[in-house]
């Protein structure tokens, strides 16, 4: 998999998902980041106003020219400015009411630095990926190892250095708990142990036997 996409961290934009005003579950896309990218790069010379420390820029001004700049992308500007409250829904970009004349004003939201940033053990992409994968160990062995333990983020961080994506975790977690669940083996169902430096070996492992499964016609 490709890790940027429009210069934004494709595998961190994949875990992003909010709900819109009627309840329906959303996600990115690459329009999404096609406008996101002009965002960033026409943001410093939007007109604005600073406050509560930040700077703000107009909505409405944003998905006129939006609109104007990006025809490719074949959208209204009503629907420019939809596209960007699902950003905002997405907690990329963070938005205020303003004045009747202005009612939104845009600035970068939370999200927006994982998608940007480079990954290291104590980056918030690890850190984020260390929470969701240790909590899914802990909800299937039913275990109750520490999500921000420094130990295990440098063991996911090394995982993904090597080109491993977050579902690779998921498997190996799967496959193991399958094999060692009350056994006596069932101590080893541990980040220090499957996220170390047999993880290859226990990925492997799971697609070989799904692999072997599938030519027998088994499941």
């Amino acid at each position: 998999m490709k890790q940027t996409i429009e210069g934004f961290n494709q595998e961190y934009a994949l875990t992003l998902e909010g709900v819109d005003e009627h309840g329906t579950v959303i996600k990115l896309d690459h329009t999404d980041l096609v406008i996101l990218r002009w965002f960033t790069d026409i943001y410093p010379t939007l007109p604005h106003e600073e406050f509560d420390g930040k700077k703000w820029v107009m909505m409405t001004e944003c998905g006129r020219m939006i609109f104007e700049d990006l025809p490719l992308l074949n959208l209204s500007t009503d629907n420019c400015s939809k596209r960007l409250f699902k950003l905002v829904r997405l907690e990329i970009l963070d938005y205020c009411e303003g004045d009747p004349d202005e009612p939104f004003w845009l600035t970068f939201g939370k999200n927006y630095e994982l998608l940007c940033g480079q990954r290291t053990a104590g980056s918030d992409f690890v850190i984020t990926a260390t929470d969701k994968i240790v909590g899914y160990l802990n909800k299937k062995a039913h275990t109750n190892f520490k999500t921000n333990s420094k130990r295990t983020q440098r063991y996911i961080f090394e995982r993904f250095s090597e080109g491993y994506a977050a579902q690779d975790f998921k498997t190996v977690i799967d496959k193991k708990y399958d094999d060692w669940a009350e056994t006596e083996f069932e101590k080893y169902l541990r980040p220090s142990t499957l996220f170390g430096d047999r993880f290859d070996d226990y990925l492997n492992e799971a697609k070989y036997k799904k692999n072997y499964c599938d030519s027998e016609g088994t499941k």
